[in-house]
C-alpha cells in the first residue's frame, strides 16, 4: 500500500472513530446538568404548579426552593442508571446537614419523550389513584404524594444518560430523572391538611400563590466550611475537596455527620460530584 493511500485510510478510520465517539456521547450531551438554570427553575415551578393546585385546597402547603446539595445528591445516584431508590437516605446515613433523612421521586424514559415539565406532571397524574379520605391507593402513587408533601420545601433534582437503566426493562439509551427532598414525605399520614388556601401556614409566613412562604427557610444557600477544620477531616476526603472547603461552611458537628459518618469508604467528594461507591 502506498504512503498516500495509508494516510488516507488511516485519515478515514480515524474519522469514523471521531464519529462514533460523538454520536455515542451527544445524547448525554442533550440533558441539562443541575447547575442549568432553565432546568433548575423548570423542576421548581413544577413542583410548586401542582403544590398550589392540590384538590382539596391545603391549608398548610410550603413553597418549595432548589436546594443545591439534594441535586448532587440526586445526580450521584441517577449515575448508577439503577430503577431503584437510593437506600442510603434515610438513618443510619446522612447525606445532608440539614435533613436527618430524605425522600425521592424516580422516573425513567426514552430521551425523546423527557421533559422536566413531563416527568413531574407523570408523577403528578398519579393522584388519580389516591384517595384523599382513606389515603389509600389503588395503584401506584407514592410520586403524587411525594409532590405534594407539605412539609418538603426543598428539592434538588438531576437528569442523566443511560444507555441502559438496570430494573426497567429494555429500555435503551434512556433518561434517568431523579428529585431528592427534604425533609421526606409519604409517612403513614395525608399529605397535606385539607382547609382554606395559607390559613395554617407557620407563623410569620406569607401566602403566595396559595403556598406558604418564609424568606428564610426559602432561600437558597451553600454550605460553608471553614478551611482550617480541613486538617481534621483530612482522612475522610481527598484534597480535590480544597476547592469545596473555600465555597462551603459548616460546624465541625456538621461536617463530622456528613463527610465522617461511617468507617471506611462509602462515598467521597471532589470540587463538583459526588460520588456513591
Amino acid at each position: 500500500m502506498s504512503d498516500s493511500l495509508s494516510r488516507r485510510v488511516t485519515f478515514a478510520v480515524t474519522a469514523w472513530m471521531l464519529s462514533v465517539v460523538s454520536s455515542s456521547s451527544a445524547p448525554a450531551n442533550t440533558l441539562p446538568d443541575i447547575e442549568n438554570e432553565d432546568f433548575i427553575k423548570d423542576c421548581v415551578r413544577m413542583h410548586n404548579k401542582f403544590r398550589s393546585s392540590v384538590t382539596p385546597a391545603a391549608s398548610d402547603m410550603l413553597y418549595m426552593t432548589w436546594d443545591p446539595l439534594l441535586a448532587q445528591i440526586a445526580k450521584a445516584w441517577a449515575s448508577h442508571c439503577e430503577f431503584a431508590h437510593n437506600k442510603r437516605l434515610k438513618p443510619p446515613y446522612k447525606l445532608h446537614p440539614n435533613f436527618t433523612s430524605l425522600g425521592e421521586n424516580l422516573w425513567t424514559g426514552s430521551l425523546s419523550i423527557f421533559s422536566v415539565s413531563s416527568a413531574i406532571t407523570d408523577w403528578y397524574d398519579e393522584v388519580k389513584y389516591y384517595d384523599f379520605k382513606t389515603r389509600k391507593c389503588n395503584k401506584v402513587c407514592g410520586h403524587y404524594t411525594q409532590v405534594v408533601w407539605a412539609d418538603s420545601y426543598k428539592v434538588g433534582c438531576a437528569v442523566h444518560f443511560c444507555p441502559r437503566v438496570s430494573g426497567f426493562g429494555a429500555l435503551l439509551n434512556g433518561a434517568h430523572f431523579i428529585c431528592n427532598y427534604g425533609p421526606p414525605g409519604n409517612y403513614p399520614t395525608w399529605p397535606y391538611k385539607k382547609g382554606s388556601t395559607c390559613s395554617a401556614c407557620p407563623r410569620n409566613d406569607k401566602c403566595l400563590d396559595n403556598l406558604c412562604t418564609n424568606p428564610q427557610r426559602d432561600k437558597v444557600t451553600r454550605m460553608y466550611i471553614n478551611l482550617e477544620l480541613f486538617k481534621i477531616y483530612v482522612s475522610c476526603v481527598t484534597a480535590l475537596w480544597v476547592t469545596t472547603l473555600t465555597k462551603y461552611f459548616m460546624s465541625v458537628s456538621q461536617v463530622t455527620t456528613l463527610l465522617c459518618f461511617q468507617t471506611g469508604r462509602y462515598f467521597h467528594v471532589t470540587d463538583t460530584h459526588l460520588f456513591f461507591s
